[in-house]
This record gives C-alpha cells, sequence and structure tokens, in this order.
C-alpha cells in the first residue's frame, strides 16, 4: 500500500473510529461546556475501544485464533458501532464540528501556549525516539504477533512456541492492540509504537487532563486552561526517575503501563468527579465498565490498581452522596478485575 493510503487508515481507526465510538457514550450537557463535543466524544471513544478490545481478544488467545481473525472480528464490531452511530447522530455530528470551528476563535492567550508545549511534545515524540529495555518484550510481542499471525502463541524471545502462556502478560494483551493497528494499517509495528501512536496518546491524556479540570473549576475556560498549562510544563522539569508519571507519559507512552498512568487512571478521576457534581448519567455506567476492561487490558498491574482506585472512589463518593447503591453499582463495574483475578489464580497461577 501507499503510504498515504497507511496513514489514512490509521487516522481512521485512531481518531474516526474512537470519536464515532464516544458520541454514542456522550451524555448530553450544555453546549458551552469547553470539553463537550469531538474532544470528549473522542476520549470517550477512545476508553470504550480499549474495553471492547479487551473482552474480544481474551477469548481469541486462550482458544489460539489468529491475528487476522482477532482483525476481523475487532473490525466487525466496530464498523457496526460506526454505523449505528452516524445513523443516529449525524445531525449532532455536522452540529459538534461547527460549534468547535467558532470555538478556535476564542481560545485565550493560555490555551495558546498550551497547544504550542503539546505540539512541541508530540513532535519530540515523532521525530526521536527514547529506547527502554521493555520493549525487548513488549514491542517484540507485537511484532512476533504481525509476523507469526498469532497471539501470544510465540516467544519473542527465542522464536519458539510457548509451552504455556507467559502468565504475567496474557490478560493484558496491549501489544496485541498494536498488533492489530500494525496488521490493518500496513504500518510496521515498531514504527506504529515509536513514532505514531506516542502522539496521539499523549494528546489522549491532555483531553483527559482538561476533563478533570472542567469538573475541578465548574467549566471556567480561563481556570481550565491553565491547569492543563501545569500539567503539561511541570512533567518536563520535574521527572527525577523513570517511575514518575510525568516520566511515563513523556518517555514511553506506547507502553501499556504507561497507558494506564496517564490516560486511564485519570480519567477514572474524572468519572468520579462526574459522579459527585451530578454530571452522570445511566449509559456511562457501560463506560465505566468499558474502563476496567481497558484497565486490565493495558497492563496486569491495572487489574489490582483500577480496582483498587475503583474501590476507594466507591467508597469516598458513597459517603459523600450519602447513597450506599453508589458502591454497589461502583462495585458491579470492577467485576472484569475480579474475574481476571480468578482465571490468573486458578488457571495460569501455577504456569
Amino acid at each position: 500500500m501507499e503510504l498515504w493510503v497507511r496513514s489514512g487508515i490509521l487516522a481512521v481507526m485512531l481518531g474516526v473510529i474512537p470519536l464515532l465510538a464516544g458520541i454514542l457514550c456522550t451524555a448530553g450537557v450544555e453546549k458551552n461546556m469547553l470539553t463537550e463535543g469531538i474532544l470528549i466524544s473522542w476520549a470517550k471513544g477512545f476508553v470504550f475501544c480499549f474495553g471492547l478490545f479487551q473482552i474480544l481478544v481474551i477469548p481469541c488467545i486462550f482458544t489460539e485464533q489468529s491475528l487476522t481473525f482477532l482483525c476481523v472480528i475487532y473490525g466487525g464490531f466496530l464498523i457496526l458501532l460506526c454505523g449505528v452511530s452516524l445513523i443516529l447522530n449525524w445531525r449532532k455530528i455536522l452540529s459538534m464540528i461547527k460549534r468547535e470551528c467558532r470555538s478556535l476563535c476564542h481560545i485565550p492567550w493560555a490555551g495558546i501556549i498550551v497547544i504550542f508545549v503539546i505540539l512541541f511534545q508530540m513532535y519530540m515524540y515523532a521525530a526521536y525516539m527514547h529506547v527502554d529495555d521493555d520493549d525487548a518484550f513488549y514491542l517484540a510481542t507485537s511484532t512476533t504477533s504481525v509476523q507469526t499471525d498469532t497471539l501470544f502463541q510465540v516467544d519473542p524471545y527465542s522464536g519458539e512456541e510457548y509451552q504455556a502462556f507467559p502468565s504475567r502478560y496474557v490478560l493484558s494483551p496491549f501489544p496485541v492492540f498494536i498488533a492489530v493497528l500494525s496488521r490493518v494499517s500496513g504500518i510496521h509495528a515498531a514504527i506504529l509504537a515509536h513514532t505514531l501512536l506516542p502522539p496521539v496518546l499523549l494528546l489522549l491524556a491532555y483531553v483527559i487532563l482538561g476533563m478533570i479540570g472542567y469538573q475541578l473549576f465548574h467549566g471556567d475556560r480561563k481556570k481550565i486552561w491553565i491547569f492543563v498549562l501545569i500539567g503539561a510544563i511541570l512533567p518536563m522539569f520535574l521527572s527525577t526517575t523513570v517511575y514518575m508519571q510525568g516520566s511515563f507519559m513523556l518517555l514511553r507512552i506506547w507502553q501499556g503501563k504507561a497507558v494506564l498512568t496517564a490516560v486511564l487512571l485519570p480519567f477514572l478521576l474524572y468519572c468520579g468527579l462526574c459522579i459527585l457534581e451530578g454530571h452522570w448519567k445511566k449509559k456511562d455506567w457501560i463506560l465505566l465498565a468499558a474502563l476496567m476492561f481497558a484497565c486490565c487490558m493495558v497492563s496486569s498491574m491495572g487489574i489490582m490498581l483500577g480496582a483498587a482506585m475503583l474501590g476507594i472512589l466507591g467508597i469516598v463518593l458513597a459517603v459523600l452522596k450519602r447513597d450506599a447503591a453508589l458502591l454497589v453499582k461502583m462495585a458491579m463495574c470492577g467485576i472484569p478485575n475480579i474475574l481476571y483475578t480468578a482465571v490468573y489464580l486458578l488457571v495460569l497461577g501455577g504456569k
């Protein structure tokens, strides 16, 4: 395929599809809300697509299906989802685009600086490369899956078939997600992971930061932009170790554990703030459940950390809102984490 065709396919997969999926998840909010419209729909859609992928990929791995089969199944669900979204929301989509274009004319000075800083960080990801030892397994798993058309059946270190599933990684197959993007777009997994995917994930992290800012500052645009500006600049100067959240976000966001710390756990905080402020709709519970699946998909740490943070938020919100039923609902959203923990202990723990 020509380069422009491959780039177009990737843009659809990382831009258009999450946007259309997210529009189905976007609750009715104020038309002048800073993060309403394209950005919030895109962010919610990304989380939903992550969760859907986890639901589909685990059965495919344990039944030893091919990567091609997974691409067909996952792509079919996404096409169906996007088709439904277009049919139900095409007028809303046009309205969102017009509103977003008008809002670009009223960006404050802080917003201009934020855009410059984020574009600079995205450029650094695209133009330069951070070498990380963990890629010896994570990225090698992606390239091995593409080359062998398998899912966790070939050891990326030796090229030999696994005698048993790698228990630490098989329940959190984020490298397989990269392999799916690579197979469908035709772009090599290494190029995708180190050059093209990081700017997208970085932008996603800042969009979610802006969504958190909206809830914290009750829609005050100036304060929200300043909040995001501080959140964008501080990690550039406070990354004293490679284990800090800012280091994960700015150095190796293409790895699943970095997506967990920079994208998914902040999104969970955003969900908690929405519940606290009363900006929570019934269909948002589906999104929260998808978020828990997504936390499990990106990292094995997400299985426990996602559940722990969900439980803490549930207890705090139940007390503040004086609603015990709220804790029960949030606990039900954490069922995926419990299931994957049980699978690990009962099926994979002894291997």
